[in-house]
């Protein structure tokens, strides 16, 4: 579990020249092709220009607006849709009602697609970036997804963190590929509780309002707050985490935590499979979705309880990078145990706070925590191995990374302070890094054994995809 800021990469698709005012808006008739990465509809008329049209499903036709464009795409919305696929429905949630796109909410990219084809454009989306940003051929494709195990998850009522954005006058969400806040009353993502929170907290800010503007001298404010649902008690915790002011910056951080009667001291307690209840700082990263901890935890658990049965010495390496909170660091240590074999176990994390965390709680079985940068641990290990040949390989590797993955170069090292028979379990919450990744694996003679995709975020478009390579 990672205590840290996920880094999103800006799709091309955002990066938009808006059209001038007085241009004339331009339509066309178009027939989606493709889904993008963003839950966007691919379309490309006569001239080749590529489309990204908000909304549109494959095999669907539309008559499109045209938002913003650039040399060689355009992000357009529909004007008319005249051929509709069985695949779409209303959205179920009233802040996706408006038929213009910049005025609904941005949070969710694909409630107008029916649950049971979300899988089926989240698959499509890991293939075609395997099979892009990979480069793996048609007959391992083929093999991949005969063997993907796609894990199903609660789509509504899931989220036991949700965060808000607050501009002085609205509390809500940022509307579709905006930067404005949608006023939101209710979100069927999350739980009743923090629905209930959700209106508690707009009527204290209510309260203030008119404070804040005075002290910020009426310039325009923006506020985040997080809010986590923490499993003792389904207690609910408050959490600022962000506040952009022109004035009284300070005053207006402390007018704030009085009136919403925020402490900073307090804890976020976790289940946990193997380990004692996990009592983390509020501002730690934790996984969304209620149940994507057990399921990450027994799956990986799994894997590496499979693969030391076939003939591995009895003294085992691993390494947990990107270790956070040491969600995942114990599990080899406990599939050991289980076959009576020893294991040392290593996490590394740069996130001072994590490690202390990982410390407290895998200390009881002698888990070695290394507080680093994981590129710079790579890089100091591989050389370590070259000036010490006795230095020991790594058995098994478990790597959890930001969406921008691991540095090219340190993954090439990694893979070569690996043991010659060895598994690496990648979990990863970007389809680009992991394809591009596993293109660098595959290439020193790992194979992929397994790939689980977890739909730990129904009716958007973002997946955690797992991994397993062996050697």
């Amino acid at each position: 579990m990672k205590n840290k800021s996920r880094h999103f990469r800006e799709n091309p698709s955002k990066k938009k020249t808006q059209l001038p005012q007085n241009l004339k808006i331009e339509t066309e008739k178009l027939k989606c092709y493709g889904f993008s990465s963003d839950g966007k509809g691919i379309a490309k008329n006569s001239e080749g220009v590529i489309y990204f049209i908000d909304n549109l499903l494959p095999e669907e036709e539309a008559t499109v607006e045209v938002r913003h464009q650039k040399s060689t795409f355009r992000n357009a919305t529909i004007q008319e849709l005249v051929l509709k696929s069985q695949k779409r429905q209303i959205p179920p949630c009233r802040y996706l009602q408006n038929p213009e796109p910049q005025k609904n909410c941005g949070g969710c990219q694909i409630q107008h697609v029916k649950n049971e084809f979300q899988s089926e454009f989240k698959i499509q989306l890991l293939l075609d970036a395997l099979k892009r940003i990979g480069k793996i051929d048609a007959l391992q494709l083929i093999k991949i997804k005969n063997n993907l195990s796609y894990i199903y998850f609660k789509t509504l009522g899931y989220r036991r963190r949700v965060r808000l954005h607050y501009n002085g006058i609205h509390l809500g969400f940022h509307a579709q590929n905006s930067s404005s806040v949608i006023p939101i009353q209710s979100c069927l993502l999350i739980s009743e509780e923090m629905n209930t929170a959700i209106v508690t907290l707009r009527e204290q800010l209510n309260s203030v309002s008119k404070k804040i503007l005075e002290l910020n001298d009426r310039h325009p404010i923006e506020c985040q707050f997080e809010f986590t649902l923490s499993d003792k008690n389904n207690h609910i915790i408050l959490h600022l985490c962000h506040v952009e002011c022109q004035k009284n910056k300070s005053e207006i951080v402390d007018l704030l935590i009085k009136t919403l009667n925020i402490h900073n001291d307090q804890l976020i307690y976790l289940q946990h499979p193997f380990l004692n209840r996990l009592k983390l700082p509020k501002e730690s990263f934790i996984q969304p979705h209620i149940h994507a901890i057990q399921s990450y935890v027994y799956t990986i658990f799994d894997h590496i309880h499979r693969f030391m049965t076939f003939g591995l010495k009895n003294h085992l390496n691993s390494l947990d990078l990107y270790c956070g909170s040491g969600m995942f660091t114990a599990l080899p240590y406990f599939a050991a145990k289980e076959r009576d074999m020893k294991v040392d176990c290593f996490g590394v994390e740069g996130i001072p706070e994590a490690c202390n965390t990982a410390k407290k709680y895998l200390n009881e079985f002698k888990i070695n925590i290394v507080e680093q940068d994981v590129n710079e641990f790579i890089h100091f290990y591989f050389e370590k191995m070259q000036q010490d040949k006795e230095t020991p390989h790594f058995d098994i590797v478990i790597l959890n990374p930001p969406r921008t993955g691991l540095k090219i170069q340190s993954t090439v090292k990694l893979l070569e302070i690996c043991s010659k028979k060895s598994q690496i379990l990648y979990l990863s919450c970007d389809a680009a890094t992991f394809s591009r990744d596993t293109r660098i694996i595959l290439d020193a003679g790992f194979e992929l054994k397994h790939l689980n995709l977890f739909d730990a975020f129904g009716q958007t478009v973002h997946y955690e995809t797992l991994g397993v390579f062996e050697r």
